[in-house]
């Protein structure tokens, strides 16, 4: 679908979106608001900070996930609902099953009362829901059974289960994103940093693939999927059809900084160790560590691999930017805004 369909199916449109304070969230509403849409509603708890959208035209409305009623009154009547709202990490699996599985569902419950004639909600999942790729499986289909490896996974995954059983007759989609980087991306920056200072060790001594998205790439697949007839009822990947290793990733970002950086292969048991650690004072910290047990779930397959074909065949969508390129703009933003 090309840019003026789209903006032909947003326009003069009410559009919700959940976690639009967020780093992902922000660029959507941003691509949103150049299609002319009647309003751009953001539902946000009082204790978000709206820094990166301020200077947008869009109507903050306090209303938590947990609270339907102010669910109903920010979502009444809306024509498109984007569901971007979650945790990527917490300290106890219960507070990700909560807010990312219930959740979702106090959420498509909620259209379903006050939304009834809704063109389309769009949830926002993830790779994690259906987890690494098993033994002899080069890359992940939608279909495929889904084994999460971590909590933050099974939240994602029950969060899907939550969506479809509460939305009732409204029609919805589902886009799961692998790894996201791109300008603005706090967990990708670690590397960068090691990268500058010139020690970036890789887990283990075999390769690892993984599927990943620049984050403009990943909002244009979900205005693309919100707006296409056959994505109704339907989960797509949404990724860089090309396979990257931890070490191509590392080589572009060597280009992107122009620095070399040693890249010793960490024992995975010493890894574990550093984990474990991690772990055991995680309660007493503020946020979880980077690393800690449930994360190394996510370190230590070899591939996390998925396929894109569904998604290019339905929607006609294809991840338009190289690895080069985005490692490139990442690198440039982060430089700008002082983060390296």
């Amino acid at each position: 679908m090309n840019s003026q369909a789209l903006t032909d199916t947003y326009r003069e449109r009410i559009i919700a979106v959940t976690g639009g304070t967020g780093f992902i969230g922000a660029r959507l509403l941003r691509q949103l608001s150049q299609t002319g849409p009647k309003q751009l509603r953001v539902l946000a708890r009082p204790t978000s900070s709206i820094d990166l959208i301020k200077d947008l035209a869009v109507d903050v409305i306090f209303a938590p996930l947990e609270d339907p009623r102010a669910l109903d009154r920010a979502l009444e009547g809306a024509d498109y609902v984007f569901h971007l709202a979650g945790l990527t990490r917490a300290k106890t699996k219960a507070q990700l099953m909560d807010v990312n599985g219930v959740g979702a569902g106090n959420l498509a419950a909620a259209v379903r009362r006050s939304a009834p004639r809704i063109r389309r909600l769009l949830h926002v999942s993830s790779q994690a829901a259906i987890g690494p790729n098993p033994p002899g499986v080069d890359a992940m289909g939608e279909i495929q059974h889904p084994a999460p490896v971590t909590w933050y996974g099974e939240s994602k995954l029950e969060g899907e289960k939550a969506l479809v059983a509460n939305i009732g007759d409204c029609p919805w989609s589902i886009v799961r994103p692998p790894g996201v980087y791109g300008p603005g991306e706090k967990d990708f920056l670690s590397m960068f940093r090691m990268v500058k200072s010139r020690f970036a060790p890789v887990i283990g001594f075999r390769p690892k693939y993984y599927s990943l998205v620049y984050s403009e790439d990943l909002v244009t697949s979900m205005l693309a999927v919100a707006a296409c007839p056959q994505a109704v009822g339907e989960a797509y990947f949404a990724a860089d059809p090309h396979v990257h290793s931890s070490r191509d990733l590392l080589r572009e970002i060597e280009a992107a900084l122009n620095k070399g950086a040693w890249k010793p292969p960490l024992p995975e048991v010493l890894v574990r160790g550093l984990a474990a650690a991690n772990s055991l004072v995680a309660p007493f910290l503020t946020k979880p560590p980077l690393l800690n047990l449930q994360k190394l779930k996510e370190l230590l397959p070899d591939r996390w691999v998925v396929s894109t074909e569904k998604m290019q065949k339905d929607v006609g969508w294809v991840c338009p930017t190289t690895l080069k390129a985005g490692i490139a703009a990442t690198a440039a933003w982060y430089q700008e805004k002082g983060w390296l």
